[in-house]
């Protein structure tokens, strides 16, 4: 999945600033630059589904529903649907701790920042912080 990101960005620009790979389903929050946001998500998960099918000898649908977005219009809004994200696999049942799972982008944020600590409060607390927090955030957003 992260390759066929890689891939849509030779395509057209967006900038993911979350995401979490479930086993039926995927979290990705992104901001598209030059195209419909629907079009960016179909380039990522098309190509995916067709990928994983053809290396799986299978065909039909990979993920369970289909497509679906929200506008996020405020810096708050921003930190709860980000937070929703990478808490996922916790309320899943499939891990304990944010940082055990592999399939987000957690970890990647947590080795750019190297203030552990800060970003397990960001995830974690809803403090009066989360303004400050979020500006650092999107200093440090990865670019595929």
């Amino acid at each position: 999945m992260i390759n066929m990101a890689r891939t849509a960005r030779k395509k057209t620009e967006f900038t993911v600033y979350g995401y979490c790979l479930m086993t039926n389903h995927v979290h990705i929050l992104l901001k598209a630059e030059s195209e419909e946001i629907g079009n960016v998500v179909r380039r990522i998960t098309v190509g995916y589904a067709q990928y994983h099918n053809i290396k799986n000898g299978r065909s039909g649908h990979l993920f369970q529903n289909r497509f679906k977005s929200e506008r996020v219009n405020t810096d708050d809004y921003f930190l709860i649907v980000l937070r929703y994200i990478h808490q996922n696999p916790i309320k899943a049942g499939v891990i304990e701790r944010i940082e055990d799972y592999k399939w987000s982008n957690t970890l990647p944020i947590m080795k750019v920042r190297s203030r552990r600590t800060i970003i397990i409060a960001f995830f974690i607390l809803y403090t009066s912080l989360q303004s400050i927090i979020f500006k650092s955030f999107k200093n440090i957003t990865l670019r595929y």
